[in-house]
């Protein structure tokens, strides 16, 4: 049903009048006759006060060329329309097409991201697993083949895919296009992969990339392996230069400046999902977690990563844990080969201190991913055992007159402290511990999204495996878990297997914490919450006039 028609029933089912439209909404009666009449369509801020007047949200007014994104995409899933013609007619730009608007400056919409976290040196895209904060904001700017979402596989660049054999067949989205409007390939798909390739030569799955015409890319793998153990590797044009000035992506903003603090980014109309909201993305870069919480209450960033701020206008979140630390014990070394040592540590660290020192609030316990049948909210949380501790520490002569050395990391932002704390703990149980190079122990901090990036900490001779751990029994176990999911009882055996080994000591996880201004929304009517940026051509801003200069 065109759009005007659609609007004149729901007035209709309300018994609505364009007088009284007019008046709940603050748009003129001939703006609305104009919709209507199909004279014109209705702006951002238009939808924004109509979806109100007639009690809809503003999906309502895109329903017809609304994708279905939780699975993979099949011909027939969308109408025959073009990308460009779905752009045209459903997705209007921000800018006031009012005729009483006419003459006037169109208004820009400027989305505001802040973070405090440094960004100094922006790590390729085509790796393993870009490090640091930027690695958040990457998706703004490219696309992979899919995405793992809340648990479901959704299509990005490509639109179906099947396994064959020791084969993944992904079939690329026609019409996607990199934002020099260059056509997103397979020849495209296969260079950055074999870049990636280049880059972790021990990659676990992947054996190489083919493409098998203009249209389907094969990834061969080296054992049988799910579609989301793969990497999501950021799809770049084939021959792209190292520089950050080169890059292009095929995401739903364009990089206009990629500055240390601060980036500028234009939005891409072209985008294969839908246009976006808004028509420049800024993100910056804050001194500390302060400084952030004011321009976020003051109303100068609209969305802030890293805090969670109880305020009227502001709306926080917290996620489950991403980001997981650990105290890894360097086992080539011969100081901590002693387990009794390791179970020592383990037992006489006081994880809720060393939270608090580190600015967290959550210690951890478990080994098993927090979102996991065997996660800590299944086991009883042990408390400090410091008289345990130290009978166990008789049993370790290698002590008497050696230094323990503690590393820290340099990704954490809170690591000094941190570090000094569990420097402190260690002198506590007696323990000569100091911070230094050639480290007994090393703190660590792991993005783990899922089992399988976990099992890969702990299997000998996998390159995340970098502390030299190695348990037959736990190979074992890992390789017949990557061919078959396991039961609870099968992942209580390596919980209990790594526990009485003690590789490393989980200390605490870090929620993923946002806050983000009540004028931010978003069309998914499924799930209302605002935290992933690969989702930011689904959200808007409520108007405000006023705001666009002042940013």
């Amino acid at each position: 049903m065109p759009l005007g028609k659609q609007i004149e029933k729901r007035m209709k089912d309300l018994s609505l009048t364009q007088m009284k439209l007019a008046q709940k909404s603050g748009l003129t009666q001939q703006a609305i006759s104009n919709m209507i009449l199909e004279k014109s369509k209705p702006s951002y801020d238009a939808i924004v006060v109509l979806s109100k007047a007639l009690q809809v949200t503003p999906l309502w007014f895109f329903e017809d060329s609304k994708l279905e994104e939780s699975k993979p995409f099949r011909p027939g899933l969308r109408s025959n329309l073009s990308p460009e013609q779905v752009d045209v007619k459903f997705f209007p730009s921000l800018g006031h097409t009012d005729p009483d608007r006419q003459g006037k400056r169109p208004k820009k919409t400027i989305f505001v991201i802040g973070h405090y976290l440094p960004m100094k040196d922006l790590s390729h895209p085509i790796q393993a697993y870009p490090e640091g904060i930027a690695d958040t904001f990457y998706s703004l700017i490219f696309n992979t083949l899919v995405r793992l979402q809340d648990g479901q596989l959704q299509g990005e660049l490509a639109v179906d895919w099947k396994n064959i054999g020791k084969s993944w067949l992904f079939r690329i989205r026609e019409g996607a296009r990199f934002h020099n409007r260059k056509r997103v390939t397979t020849e495209d798909v296969r260079w950055s992969y074999e870049q990636y390739l280049l880059q972790n030569p021990d990659e676990r799955w992947i054996d190489n990339v083919e493409v098998l015409d203009e249209s389907v890319v094969a990834i061969y793998v080296k054992s049988p392996c799910r579609v989301e153990d793969l990497p999501a590797v950021f799809i770049l044009p084939a021959g792209t230069e190292e520089s950050p000035t080169r890059w292009v992506g095929s995401g739903p903003f364009v990089a206009v400046e990629l500055n240390p603090g601060s980036w500028r980014l234009r939005k891409n109309p072209h985008y294969f999902r839908a246009k976006p909201f808004f028509d420049e993305v800024k993100i910056r870069e804050y001194n500390n977690p302060g400084a952030l919480q004011k321009a976020l209450v003051y109303g100068d960033v609209h969305f802030a990563v890293g805090i969670y701020v109880q305020e009227e206008n502001l709306v926080p979140q917290a996620e489950s844990a991403i980001q997981r630390y650990h105290l890894h014990f360097m086992l080539n070394e011969p100081l901590v080969q002693n387990r009794a040592l390791r179970k020592a540590i383990e037992l006489g660290l006081d994880r809720e201190a060393l939270a608090k020192a580190a600015g967290l609030r959550n210690p951890l316990y478990s080994t098993m991913p927090f979102d996991y049948t065997l996660g800590d909210q299944h086991i009883n949380p042990p408390r400090p055992d410091v008289e345990t501790a130290k009978q166990l520490l008789k049993q370790v002569p290698e002590l008497n007159g050696s230094i323990l050395r503690v590393k820290g990391n340099p990704a954490f932002s809170h690591q000094p402290q941190l570090t000094e704390a569990i420097v402190e703990q260690l002198n506590g149980l007696g323990i000569q511990a100091e911070i230094g190079e050639n480290p007994h122990v090393v703190l660590t901090m792991h993005n783990v999204g899922h089992l399988e990036l976990e099992f890969r900490l702990w299997e000998s001779g996998d390159r995340f495996n970098f502390n030299g751990y190695c348990n037959s029994r736990v190979d074992q176990l890992i390789q017949q878990y990557q061919q078959k999911s396991p039961t609870p009882t099968q992942l209580w055996e390596l919980r209990e297997l790594i526990h009485q080994d003690v590789p490393d000591i989980p200390l605490f996880y870090n929620e993923r914490l946002l806050t983000h201004t009540k004028r931010l929304h978003t069309l998914e009517n499924r799930n209302p919450s605002i935290t992933r940026l690969n989702e930011i051509h689904k959200w808007y801003l409520e108007a405000n006039d006023g705001d666009e200069d002042r940013r």
